[in-house]
């Protein structure tokens, strides 16, 4: 910011010797005009930068539900300034009415077809769910009734603005296969 302070009143100074209409002095406050717009504009993207480094927070783990990769007071860091959720990223989340916050992993996201076969295989999009992060792939046919119901009601396809999540820990997971599809406006971060 400082430089193109410098550059402002260094042009200031070319323009007031302008005035003799010698082309030097034209062609330096054409020169000094472009760098001080294209500081201007990267000094702009700088301070963004610099806000979206501000929106990452540290939180700690609190339960089992995402060992192996995160353990019971481990502290990460959450940015809220994301682009889009992707499939495997590990996200943060709140329901409505609700302070405390969730991590968990996104395995399906709007438009994907979630399909449960055998042994505890979830196939996405027709394909074998590969996860070398999961710590216990088993979960209790009784506990997805819920998550089996909402994708039935949507021929298996997670609808729009929606995302499936899971746990790494199946076994000791609270995830979507309890509470159903989460909207995507409950997630209030990645975790990076």
């Amino acid at each position: 910011m400082i430089i193109v302070h410098v550059l402002l009143r260094v042009r200031f100074f070319v323009l007031v010797n302008m005035v003799n209409n010698n082309k030097i002095f034209i062609f330096l406050f054409i020169i000094l005009s472009l760098i001080s717009i294209i500081l201007f504009f990267n000094s702009n993207n700088n301070v963004f930068l610099d806000k979206k480094e501000i929106n990452v927070n540290q939180k700690i783990i609190r339960g089992n539900s995402m060992e192996p990769n995160f353990f019971e007071g481990d502290k990460v860091n959450l940015t809220n300034n994301y682009i889009s959720i992707e499939k495997k990223n590990v996200v943060a989340f709140k329901f409505k009415n609700n302070d405390e916050m969730f991590i968990k992993r996104v395995i399906a996201v709007s438009g994907d077809e979630v399909i449960f076969g055998k042994d505890n295989i979830i196939y996405i999009n027709g394909e074998k769910l590969e996860e070398d992060y999961v710590k216990d792939k088993s979960f209790e046919k009784d506990n997805i009734g819920i998550i089996l119901k909402q994708l039935n009601f949507y021929n298996n396809i997670i609808p729009k603005n929606k995302v499936f999540l899971l746990g790494d820990n199946r076994g000791k997971s609270y995830d979507s296969m309890s509470y159903g599809l989460v909207p995507i406006e409950y997630i209030v971060g990645k975790i990076e």
